[in-house]
């Protein structure tokens, strides 16, 4: 049941591969580790964001690095994330607040014009469109939580959403090695915050 809601989940966001997560905050995590970024990297937030998802980040070794927001949705906006971006700049949060859409499109150009990965928190805009397109699917990975207060409860869970192969790839791996029963992996992957 879980592997067919994945594929139906994937085919409903128009995406090629998801993968499961404990929460919102372990698919971060799944994400950020499925990018590849070298340690060390930026990761811009908008500093308006769930404290625990920058933690993560740190305890990754990525220095998240904050922009600002509009001060009437609480999105990040192109015109904010480009300040911020620096040569050690490996990805951006692109963060859909309250069922707002930030402005994706644009940011999508901006990081593909600076060749940043770009992540999508989609933990509260599950099925929101832009233009016809699900969001989650702008940039490298969206990002969805399942958790009580979300506008797609499942009473916990989380998910990521790629079109990248090479990302599905290292997800996959992932995942695979901490379900090993002779690995040491959950202990060594798994972040408690």
């Amino acid at each position: 049941a879980v592997e067919e809601f994945y594929r139906n989940f994937a085919d409903w966001l128009g995406t090629s591969h998801v993968f499961g997560a404990a929460s919102g905050r372990s698919a971060f995590q799944l994400a950020l580790e499925s990018l590849g970024l070298e340690k060390g990297s930026e990761i811009i937030f908008p500093m308006f964001t769930f404290p625990v998802i920058p933690l993560v980040a740190k305890l990754l070794g990525f220095q998240p690095v904050f922009c600002d927001v509009d001060p009437k949705t609480y999105n990040s906006g192109p015109e904010h994330i480009e300040k911020k971006i620096t040569d050690k700049t490996g990805a951006v949060l692109a963060t859909h607040l309250f069922g707002q859409p930030c402005p994706i499109r644009q940011i999508a150009d901006l990081a593909q014009q600076r060749s940043i990965r770009l992540l999508e928190d989609c933990a509260h805009a599950c099925g929101v469109r832009v233009d016809g397109k699900q969001v989650g699917t702008f940039g490298d990975i969206g990002i969805f939580s399942f958790a009580e207060g979300k506008n797609m409860p499942c009473f916990g869970g989380g998910a990521i959403a790629t079109s990248n192969a090479d990302i599905a790839q290292r997800a996959a791996a992932i995942l695979f090695e901490a379900s090993q029963p002779s690995s040491n992996a959950v202990t060594k992957k798994a972040i408690s915050v």
